[in-house]
């Protein structure tokens, strides 16, 4: 399939489902009752990073049809999964940086800051003593290079050298190269982001070695190409014709179909759901309150 992508679990998809590849394992466990997909992929050494074109370390997603729907009970649930994964990558830290990343004028790029929104802000009260037994976090939407005329890795590192927090924790919306993964899925890892790397904008990394401190990035598909959106329509057409043995496209039909919109306008035009509005405001609490569920050191 062609076109951009920030998540792992499409760019090793079609490799190791065909292959064993050296340096990638994949682990996959279903919660039925729940209805959550929990991918593992573990990049685990160069060979491994030069297949799917990310750095080394571990990528897990949480997938569900539920995720960005009116279910307060699933909302829970989903939190709940997403804290539980947090809980295996930060450890025993006592004190995050949350940063939301993103355009907070910009619907489908506000996931992040209005993630910032709903996370409880503690380090002024732990720092006063209120609360022994919580963890620090603090948290900041430092916005976008067009307006404020920096880096946001400078920013950070900025912030990171004053407050300096064990973990940064940077959310921001992403792209998909399927349709299906909009909205319904989420990407942590701990190699930290590359901001605008999905929509062909790159920004400088948000990583340990840019900002001096471990980054575990949280990330939920928000827009797809237009090119995408024409390879996945054209497989599933092949797909179709395949099955009812008739004359169809063939692979190298769809492949220069698909070369030929690269090369097009239509590559840097992209999609988003009609209730992405909803889908913004109801994962971003999703989102916060799998952070937050962090608070106390015991949990």
């Amino acid at each position: 399939m062609q076109g951009r992508t920030d998540l792992a679990l499409e760019l090793q998809k079609e490799k190791v489902e065909k292959e064993q590849i050296e340096g990638i394992k994949v682990v996959i466990r279903r919660d039925k009752e729940l209805e959550i997909k929990e991918t593992t992929i573990l990049v685990e050494n160069e060979a491994g990073a030069n297949a799917i074109g990310k750095p080394i370390g571990a990528y897990i997603t949480l997938e569900s049809v539920h995720l960005g729907k009116k279910d307060q009970e699933y909302h829970r649930e989903m939190s709940e999964a997403l804290s539980d994964v947090l809980k295996y990558m930060v450890g025993s830290s006592n004190s995050l940086l949350v940063i939301g990343l993103g355009n907070k004028y910009v619907t489908a790029d506000s996931l992040g800051p209005k993630t910032a929104e709903n996370i409880y802000i503690t380090r002024h009260l732990v720092e006063q003593n209120y609360y022994d037994d919580m963890i620090e976090i603090s948290s900041l939407s430092p916005g976008v290079m067009a307006q404020t005329g920096m880096e946001t890795s400078e920013v950070i590192k900025a912030m990171v050298r004053q407050v300096r927090p064990d973990f940064v924790i940077a959310v921001d919306a992403l792209a998909a190269r399927g349709p299906e993964h909009l909205g319904r899925t989420i990407q942590i890892s701990n190699t930290g982001i590359v901001p605008g790397s999905g929509v062909g904008n790159h920004r400088n990394a948000i990583n340990e070695d840019s900002v001096g401190v471990p980054v575990i990035a949280i990330g939920v598909p928000m827009v797809v190409s237009v090119p995408s959106i024409v390879d996945y329509v054209l497989e599933r057409i092949v797909e179709l014709q395949k099955r009812r043995k008739e004359p169809s496209l063939t692979e190298a039909d769809c492949g220069e179909i698909a070369d030929r919109l690269q090369k097009d306008t239509l590559q840097d035009m992209y999609v988003t759901p009609k209730t992405i509005d909803e889908m913004v405001n109801k994962i971003s609490r999703t989102i916060a309150d799998g952070i937050n569920a962090l608070l106390r050191q015991e949990a």
